[in-house]
């Protein structure tokens, strides 16, 4: 249990980076890119641009030969067997636009701020809620980054073996191959060379979609790792600040809770108290929409891109699924219920800072403000207005990224696969 939850793994911790998720999480951030500095001192590394344009370019290059594929082959393949290549094209335009995203700063200041500021190893609790809080966000980042590692291992088995299993029963790795062997392959491309009866253009391939096949599963779920632990910190500031705002302490500085308490006002000491306590929430607050701001700002491009992803794909994965075939169902059938498991934690992720909303304004409004003098009425109205701001990420600025949105495209991509597959049987 302790592996899984990492019980104690605060004690005696002052930095991000000496927690287990966050030494987990930097081995395979350092593998895409996406470790903004060397894990030590926060400088860059020198050469993680040089690798970050590599990969670029190389996932770029995925792009265009996988869509020349699918132009000279349209017509002679069969609908079900070029899915297979519209599915990874797809899977390709994400990995593009997240490998271009970590060359950007604003990725890479948020990353640091989270290192330096938004991660709750930097606040000192002053309650022992605040320190329950903590607590439980360090758990559940830790169970989610082992999760997450879980995921990748069973996306790359699941998405390589099947090809490579079918390959060896039929023969393909022996020497001479059989004659008229046709090499099956997780994804293809429009090479200058045969790489599917040839044996040695088979494996330059295969080791080719080993690699890519990694890169592709990590910045596919590490990608959403790290924007899942900003969110969980940022939701466990939020919780804090709520708790602050319903135990706000009363004329006399009575336990909260008016239920019996007959209110007054405070005492010219206590509103001089007050008056900080009500600017400390209201910068903490503030502090809060700044930080969900920079993470829509950073990330919401992307979210984005990847809302759409799961709007074309859907459809494509059940319609591969639909042919019952055994050996996509081993390969799409799992890529299936990765995807959507994928589609449905980022949405209920972020809506946990949409969540937020109505208890924070709940909070603002329960603050006695009857018993305060006009300066601090004033503080508690720029609160009340402060909290209005509805909490949470949009896409782009437009779309929200919750679980409304989710379900609606999980009903339109199954409308989109049943008009597909109509054409389909037509055909």
């Amino acid at each position: 249990m302790d592996f899984l939850f990492d019980a104690n793994g605060l004690e005696g911790k002052t930095n991000p980076l000496e927690l287990k998720y966050m030494r987990y999480m930097r081995r395979n951030m350092i593998f895409i890119g996406g470790w903004p500095g060397d894990g030590k001192d926060g400088e860059k590394h020198p050469y993680r641009r040089v690798y970050l344009w590599w990969n670029a370019l190389l996932t770029n290059n995925n792009l265009i030969v996988g869509c020349l594929y699918i132009k000279n082959n349209m017509g002679k393949l069969s609908y079900f067997d070029l899915c297979q290549t519209y599915i990874t094209v797809l899977l390709t335009v994400i990995c593009v636009a997240r490998s271009v995203s970590f060359l950007s700063n604003k990725y890479d200041l948020l990353f640091a701020d989270f290192l330096k500021d938004l991660h709750l190893i930097n606040r000192q609790p002053d309650s022992e809620y605040a320190r329950k809080t903590i607590v439980r966000v360090h758990k559940l980042s830790h169970f989610f980054t082992l999760y997450t590692m879980f995921n990748f291992v069973l996306d790359v088995l699941f998405f390589l073996i099947p090809s490579t299993y079918n390959n060896f029963a039929k023969g393909g790795f022996n020497w001479p191959p059989p004659e008229n062997i046709t090499y099956e392959h997780s994804v293809y491309y429009e090479l200058p060379f045969d790489y599917e009866h040839n044996l040695g253009g088979y494996i330059v391939v295969l080791l080719f979609n080993t690699y890519i096949t990694l890169y592709c599963a990590s910045i596919f779920l590490f990608y959403d790792l790290i924007v899942a632990l900003f969110v969980f910190h940022l939701w466990g500031h939020m919780k804090i600040l709520a708790y602050d705002f319903e135990n706000f302490p009363l004329p006399g500085f009575k336990t909260p809770g008016r239920s019996g308490v007959s209110l007054t006002h405070y005492t010219k000491d206590e509103m001089e108290e007050i008056g900080l306590r009500l600017q400390a929430v209201i910068n903490q607050h503030k502090y809060v929409l700044r930080y969900s701001a920079k993470i829509s700002d950073t990330v919401g491009v992307n979210v984005a891109i990847y809302y759409i992803f799961h709007q074309l794909s859907g459809c494509l994965l059940l319609l591969e699924c639909s042919a019952l075939e055994p050996k996509l169902l081993i390969s799409f059938g799992a890529l299936t219920l990765n995807l959507t498991e994928l589609l449905v934690q980022t949405s209920v992720i972020f809506e946990l800072l949409r969540s937020m909303t109505e208890p924070l304004m709940r909070g603002a409004y329960n603050i006695p403000w009857e018993c305060m003098d006009i300066k601090n009425r004033k503080l508690v109205l720029m609160l009340l207005r402060q909290t209005q701001i509805p909490m949470g990420l949009k896409a782009m600025g437009m779309v929200e990224v919750g679980v409304r949105t989710m379900a609606t495209i999980l009903k339109t991509s199954l409308s989109y696969y049943m008009m597909l597959r109509t054409f389909t049987n037509e055909g």
